[in-house]
């Protein structure tokens, strides 16, 4: 859309990159659930019998990291070419455009664990400025495409 062109329905690239990246995402919760607090799922998405301020940012952060791995799971699972047709083009694409709040759930589960674990802040900035680049590009999608329509 920023090079003029029009925005194609389905593009195998596309298709591609966003199920490596689902996957990714698939792994990245499996391995994470076994990093902290022993690996006790309880831990991890119930509250303790004492909360700290902490606690309630772990809590927060893994609930949006399970609820973007959860919708990602969806779209990697309905991300084929008998899905499109089973489900037709505009319920296929309704439900691809939850990658959206996937992508804000799974940037701020990011920016809480930048926070607990203590990251650097150049490691912060370049989370900061890889989310601005993101949105910034989105942002001008969305700009396009309300012109254009």
């Amino acid at each position: 859309m920023i090079r003029g062109e029009a925005n194609p329905v389905h593009s195998p690239l596309r298709r591609d990159v966003g199920i490596a990246a689902g996957l990714m995402a698939i792994a990245h919760t499996i391995v994470g659930l076994q990093v902290h607090v022993g690996g006790s799922l309880s831990r991890y998405f119930l509250p303790p019998r004492v909360m700290h301020s902490s606690d309630k940012l772990f809590l927060a952060a893994n609930w949006m990291g399970l609820f973007s791995a959860v919708l990602l799971a969806v779209l990697v699972a309905i991300s084929n070419n008998p899905s499109l047709r089973n489900l037709g083009l505009k319920s296929w694409k309704f439900v691809q455009r939850w990658a959206y709040p996937a992508a804000a759930l799974a940037t701020v589960h990011g920016f809480g664990f930048q926070l607990l674990e203590k990251r650097s802040r150049p490691a912060i900035l370049l989370v900061v400025l890889i989310t601005a680049g993101v949105l910034g590009l989105q942002i001008k999608g969305w700009d396009i495409k309300r012109r254009t329509s």
